[in-house]
């Protein structure tokens, strides 16, 4: 989930829709699409290129749709995840509270057999973020066909000391966020994709870079994985790539509806969890 420069008429509609004095602004008054893929080189041999997903940001919400139909919708209003499956007729709510206490509640129960879950860090024992510029001749725009921009992709490395660091590249002819859309993509990043210890992890990271560059897109990312190396130059890799941005008129209300008839179903990690517990509750039972 990721974003620069509007052409002069998303511009006018971004005056025309500011908000009155005293109203929250939304997180992205300007609606715009981004269309992006991501690689998996984890697994050895070579990388594997996924679909391509849609990604739609309009007013409070993000909507990511699939080519099965499927899609989930962000509502950073409600602060809600759902995910709405037509092929298999049915869909699920999380808020990022739930969410964030599912994923906690799957280490604690996992980590029975392993080693005792580390104390969280607190906000004062969090290393700093340092972001800095590789000049590598990165190249071109990527989406030079939206206002013709002529500037080239810059390529930011953000990291932290003997820890994690992410390659992210911004593009000066893409959509931008405004300072409610990077704290309200920051707020789901940390809740459903950061880490449970407090520690920085890759949320964090591309939040820092977003901040220091004005809310621009990341039009492409990439992170080392596994634990023997903290740089994504060399060794196992997730990437994302955006191939296209540009801004639209209005979000379509039916994108973040949920169809009638439908089916309300438990989420996939609520299940993962309950059987992750009780499985838990077995091994400690079995080692009094």
């Amino acid at each position: 989930m990721t974003t620069s420069r509007l052409l002069p008429a998303a511009a006018l509609l971004a005056v025309a829709s500011l908000p009155a004095v005293g109203q929250v602004r939304e997180p992205f008054p300007v609606p715009f699409t981004v269309e992006q893929h991501a690689v998996d080189g984890s697994l050895g041999g070579a990388p594997i290129t996924g679909e391509t997903v849609r990604e739609t940001y309009g007013g409070s919400f993000l909507v990511s749709e699939r080519a099965d139909g499927g899609r989930t919708i962000v509502d950073f209003s409600r602060r809600e995840l759902t995910e709405v499956r037509p092929k298999e007729g049915t869909y699920w709510s999380l808020s990022f509270g739930r969410f964030a206490e599912l994923r906690r509640r799957l280490e604690e129960a996992e980590a029975i057999e392993t080693a005792p879950k580390q104390k969280a860090l607190g906000s004062n024992d969090r290393p700093a973020v340092r972001v800095e510029e590789v000049r590598d001749g990165s190249g071109p725009s990527v989406l030079g066909t939206l206002g013709g921009a002529e500037l080239p992709t810059k390529h930011l490395r953000a990291s932290v000391e003997a820890g994690p660091s992410l390659d992210v590249w911004v593009d000066p002819a893409a959509p931008r966020l405004t300072p409610e859309g990077v704290a309200a993509l920051a707020d789901f990043e940390r809740s459903v994709l950061g880490t449970t210890d407090g520690s920085v992890g890759p949320a964090d990271l591309l939040q820092t870079v977003r901040s220091r560059e004005g809310g621009a897109l990341a039009v492409r990312t990439r992170r080392a994985v596994g634990r023997a190396s903290t740089s994504a130059e060399e060794g196992p890799f997730l990437e994302t790539v955006v191939t296209k941005a540009a801004p639209i008129a209005s979000l379509p209300a039916k994108l973040v509806a949920v169809p009638e008839g439908l089916r309300r179903v438990p989420s996939p990690l609520e299940v993962v969890v309950s059987w992750a517990e009780d499985e838990a509750a077995i091994r400690k039972g079995g080692r009094r």
